[in-house]
Protein backbone atom coordinates (compact mmCIF):
# COMPACT_ATOMS: atom_id res chain seq x y z
CA UNK A 1 0.00 0.00 0.00
CA UNK A 2 1.27 3.45 -0.81
CA UNK A 3 1.96 5.61 2.18
CA UNK A 4 -0.18 8.71 2.59
CA UNK A 5 0.62 12.40 2.96
CA UNK A 6 -1.93 15.01 3.99
CA UNK A 7 -2.08 18.69 4.93
CA UNK A 8 -4.10 19.53 8.03
CA UNK A 9 -5.26 22.95 9.19
CA UNK A 10 -8.41 22.35 11.21
CA UNK A 11 -9.46 20.18 14.13
CA UNK A 12 -11.68 18.26 11.71
CA UNK A 13 -8.53 16.85 10.14
CA UNK A 14 -7.75 14.96 13.32
CA UNK A 15 -11.07 13.18 12.99
CA UNK A 16 -10.46 12.45 9.33
CA UNK A 17 -7.42 10.32 10.02
CA UNK A 18 -9.38 7.22 10.96
CA UNK A 19 -11.78 7.39 8.02
CA UNK A 20 -9.03 8.18 5.52
CA UNK A 21 -7.32 4.86 6.12
CA UNK A 22 -10.58 2.93 6.13
CA UNK A 23 -10.82 2.15 9.83
CA UNK A 24 -14.17 2.81 11.53
CA UNK A 25 -13.01 2.36 14.22
CA UNK A 26 -9.60 0.68 13.94
CA UNK A 27 -8.61 -2.41 15.83
CA UNK A 28 -7.24 -1.73 19.30
CA UNK A 29 -3.76 -2.80 18.31
CA UNK A 30 -3.54 -0.58 15.21
CA UNK A 31 -0.40 1.53 15.52
CA UNK A 32 0.49 4.46 13.28
CA UNK A 33 3.55 6.69 13.23
CA UNK A 34 2.75 10.23 12.09
CA UNK A 35 5.57 12.49 10.94
CA UNK A 36 5.10 16.24 11.24
CA UNK A 37 7.09 19.44 11.39
CA UNK A 38 7.95 20.96 14.77
CA UNK A 39 5.19 21.85 17.21
CA UNK A 40 5.13 25.52 16.20
CA UNK A 41 4.19 24.74 12.59
CA UNK A 42 0.58 25.97 12.19
CA UNK A 43 -0.41 23.42 9.55
CA UNK A 44 0.28 20.51 11.88
CA UNK A 45 -1.59 21.71 14.98
CA UNK A 46 -4.50 19.24 14.40
CA UNK A 47 -2.12 16.32 14.89
CA UNK A 48 -1.33 17.57 18.39
CA UNK A 49 -5.01 18.26 19.07
CA UNK A 50 -6.01 14.76 17.96
CA UNK A 51 -3.29 13.20 20.10
CA UNK A 52 -3.73 15.27 23.27
CA UNK A 53 -7.53 15.25 23.15
CA UNK A 54 -7.60 11.47 22.77
CA UNK A 55 -9.42 11.57 19.43
CA UNK A 56 -7.11 9.00 17.87
CA UNK A 57 -7.49 6.68 20.86
CA UNK A 58 -11.25 6.99 20.61
CA UNK A 59 -11.04 5.55 17.11
CA UNK A 60 -8.76 2.71 18.16
CA UNK A 61 -5.54 4.26 16.87
CA UNK A 62 -2.30 4.11 18.81
CA UNK A 63 -0.59 7.13 17.24
CA UNK A 64 3.09 7.87 17.72
CA UNK A 65 3.87 11.46 16.70
CA UNK A 66 7.40 12.14 15.49
CA UNK A 67 8.60 15.70 14.95
CA UNK A 68 11.03 16.72 12.22
CA UNK A 69 12.89 19.99 11.63
CA UNK A 70 10.90 20.65 8.49
CA UNK A 71 7.89 19.18 6.74
CA UNK A 72 9.81 17.93 3.72
CA UNK A 73 12.08 15.89 5.98
CA UNK A 74 9.01 14.23 7.47
CA UNK A 75 7.84 13.34 3.97
CA UNK A 76 11.24 11.92 3.09
CA UNK A 77 11.07 9.74 6.19
CA UNK A 78 7.62 8.56 5.14
CA UNK A 79 8.81 7.67 1.64
CA UNK A 80 11.61 5.66 3.27
CA UNK A 81 9.09 3.73 5.37
CA UNK A 82 10.01 5.30 8.72
CA UNK A 83 6.56 6.86 9.23
CA UNK A 84 3.09 5.86 8.04
CA UNK A 85 1.52 9.28 7.53
CA UNK A 86 3.15 12.63 6.85
CA UNK A 87 1.40 15.89 7.74
CA UNK A 88 2.78 18.56 5.44
CA UNK A 89 1.97 21.22 2.87
CA UNK A 90 1.02 20.74 -0.75
CA UNK A 91 4.61 21.27 -1.87
CA UNK A 92 5.27 17.68 -0.83
CA UNK A 93 3.25 16.52 -3.85
CA UNK A 94 6.44 17.15 -5.82
CA UNK A 95 7.73 13.94 -4.25
CA UNK A 96 4.78 12.08 -5.76
CA UNK A 97 5.52 13.54 -9.18
CA UNK A 98 9.07 12.27 -8.83
CA UNK A 99 7.87 8.74 -8.12
CA UNK A 100 7.83 8.58 -4.32
CA UNK A 101 5.63 5.68 -3.08
CA UNK A 102 2.94 7.82 -1.47
CA UNK A 103 -0.37 9.51 -2.24
CA UNK A 104 -2.12 12.66 -1.03
CA UNK A 105 -5.35 11.79 0.74
CA UNK A 106 -6.56 15.05 2.29
CA UNK A 107 -6.41 18.78 1.64
CA UNK A 108 -8.13 20.81 4.31
CA UNK A 109 -6.80 24.34 3.87
CA UNK A 110 -7.20 26.92 1.12
CA UNK A 111 -5.00 29.53 2.81
CA UNK A 112 -1.65 29.59 4.58
CA UNK A 113 -2.22 30.76 8.15
CA UNK A 114 0.09 32.28 10.73
CA UNK A 115 3.21 32.61 8.57
CA UNK A 116 5.32 35.75 8.39
CA UNK A 117 8.67 37.29 7.53
CA UNK A 118 10.89 38.26 10.45
CA UNK A 119 14.21 40.07 10.63
CA UNK A 120 16.96 40.60 13.23
CA UNK A 121 16.18 43.35 15.72
CA UNK A 122 18.86 45.62 14.24
CA UNK A 123 17.77 45.12 10.63
CA UNK A 124 17.34 48.33 8.62
CA UNK A 125 14.45 46.75 6.65
CA UNK A 126 11.18 48.64 7.00
CA UNK A 127 9.02 46.39 4.81
CA UNK A 128 9.23 43.16 2.84
CA UNK A 129 10.10 45.21 -0.24
CA UNK A 130 13.49 45.97 1.34
CA UNK A 131 14.55 42.33 1.01
CA UNK A 132 15.50 42.39 -2.66
CA UNK A 133 18.87 40.69 -3.08
CA UNK A 134 18.94 39.64 0.58
CA UNK A 135 19.47 36.28 2.29
CA UNK A 136 16.16 34.84 3.49
CA UNK A 137 16.02 31.82 5.79
CA UNK A 138 13.66 28.92 5.05
CA UNK A 139 13.11 25.59 6.78
CA UNK A 140 14.90 23.49 4.17
CA UNK A 141 15.11 23.03 0.43
CA UNK A 142 11.78 22.00 -1.07
CA UNK A 143 9.79 23.00 2.02
CA UNK A 144 6.66 25.15 2.04
CA UNK A 145 8.63 28.16 3.26
CA UNK A 146 11.21 27.63 0.51
CA UNK A 147 8.46 27.68 -2.12
CA UNK A 148 6.74 30.68 -0.54
CA UNK A 149 9.97 32.67 -0.46
CA UNK A 150 10.47 32.04 -4.17
CA UNK A 151 6.87 32.97 -4.96
CA UNK A 152 7.21 36.14 -2.88
CA UNK A 153 10.25 37.16 -4.94
CA UNK A 154 8.35 36.54 -8.16
CA UNK A 155 5.33 38.50 -6.91
CA UNK A 156 7.54 41.48 -6.12
CA UNK A 157 8.83 41.45 -9.70
CA UNK A 158 12.33 40.32 -8.75
CA UNK A 159 12.13 36.95 -10.48
CA UNK A 160 12.61 33.54 -8.81
CA UNK A 161 16.15 34.42 -7.72
CA UNK A 162 15.52 37.96 -6.50
CA UNK A 163 16.36 36.77 -3.00
CA UNK A 164 18.74 34.02 -1.88
CA UNK A 165 16.98 31.29 0.07
CA UNK A 166 19.05 29.76 2.87
CA UNK A 167 18.03 26.52 4.63
CA UNK A 168 18.43 27.13 8.37
CA UNK A 169 15.71 24.92 9.87
CA UNK A 170 12.49 26.17 11.40
CA UNK A 171 13.00 25.95 15.15
CA UNK A 172 13.02 29.14 17.24
CA UNK A 173 16.59 28.32 18.33
CA UNK A 174 17.92 27.88 14.78
CA UNK A 175 16.29 31.10 13.59
CA UNK A 176 17.57 33.06 16.61
CA UNK A 177 21.10 31.75 16.01
CA UNK A 178 20.95 32.71 12.32
CA UNK A 179 19.77 36.21 13.24
CA UNK A 180 22.45 36.64 15.92
CA UNK A 181 25.26 35.70 13.54
CA UNK A 182 23.62 37.48 10.59
CA UNK A 183 23.67 34.28 8.61
CA UNK A 184 20.46 35.57 7.04
CA UNK A 185 18.88 39.00 6.63
CA UNK A 186 15.36 37.67 7.22
CA UNK A 187 13.45 34.45 7.77
CA UNK A 188 10.08 33.07 6.70
CA UNK A 189 8.42 31.10 9.48
CA UNK A 190 5.55 31.11 11.98
CA UNK A 191 4.59 34.60 13.13
CA UNK A 192 4.58 33.56 16.78
CA UNK A 193 8.34 32.98 16.67
CA UNK A 194 8.96 36.60 15.69
CA UNK A 195 6.52 37.99 18.23
CA UNK A 196 8.44 36.08 20.89
CA UNK A 197 11.71 37.49 19.57
CA UNK A 198 10.36 41.01 19.94
CA UNK A 199 9.96 40.35 23.66
CA UNK A 200 13.69 39.70 24.10
CA UNK A 201 14.83 42.08 21.34
CA UNK A 202 16.44 39.34 19.26
CA UNK A 203 14.24 39.91 16.22
CA UNK A 204 11.01 41.45 14.99
CA UNK A 205 8.13 40.68 12.69
CA UNK A 206 8.43 42.48 9.35
CA UNK A 207 5.41 41.41 7.30
CA UNK A 208 2.48 39.02 7.23
CA UNK A 209 0.10 40.21 4.50
CA UNK A 210 2.42 39.10 1.70
CA UNK A 211 1.44 35.48 2.46
CA UNK A 212 -2.21 36.01 1.57
CA UNK A 213 -1.31 37.50 -1.79
CA UNK A 214 1.26 34.88 -2.82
Amino acid sequence: MKRAAFQASSVVSALLLASIIGLSPAAADTTLTVGKAIRTAPLTIPVDVGYQAGIFKKHGLDVNVVEFSGGSKAIQAMAAGAVDIGDDAGTSLAFVAKGAPMIAVCESSSTIPLLAIGVPADSPAKSAKDLKGKLVGVANSGSLTDWLAQQFSIKEGWGPDGITRVAIGNTPASIAAAFKTHQVDADLSEAGIFYKMEENNSGRLLATSFIHNT
